[in-house]
């Protein structure tokens, strides 16, 4: 039941939250910076629909793919593993993309603040399916 906060929501917030493009002087002293907001250049209708549609793209390969390689054509209710295997990379699948276009999108990918949150949570999903496997 909490799976997005376990393993993705608090690794936003870190990686937004303390995340920092540029010093709180330049920011000041550059009111320009700011023009694209009022624009609507970050966020408006066009933006929001390109990002639906790659979430649904995301979102149906990394159920498609899966099933394609470990997915069962009949669900065998004696023997529930094979559903259980594909049912689980599917979910890694989508835990791993998220993490990644995370990474993909902080303005310092490679900074502690973005790489350390990251680690953390591969790893609380890792001992999540590590203790799920036993």
């Amino acid at each position: 039941i909490g799976f997005n906060v376990i393993y993705s929501a608090w690794h936003i917030l870190f990686v937004i939250g303390f995340d920092h493009d540029i010093s709180d002087e330049i920011a000041c002293s550059k009111p320009k910076l700011y023009e694209v907001g009022p624009r609507r250049g970050l966020f408006n209708a066009r933006l929001f629909t390109k990002w639906m549609i790659t979430a649904v793209i995301q979102g149906v390969m990394a159920w498609i793919i899966p099933f394609i390689f470990f997915g069962p054509l009949e669900y065998d209710k004696t023997a529930p593993v094979d559903f259980w295997v594909f049912s689980t990379v599917a979910f890694s699948a989508i835990n791993i993309i998220v993490d990644l276009k995370l990474v993909l999108y902080a303005q310092n990918p490679l900074g502690k603040v973005t790489l350390l949150p990251t680690a953390g949570a591969f790893a609380c999903y890792g001992f999540a399916l590590f203790m799920i496997g036993y």
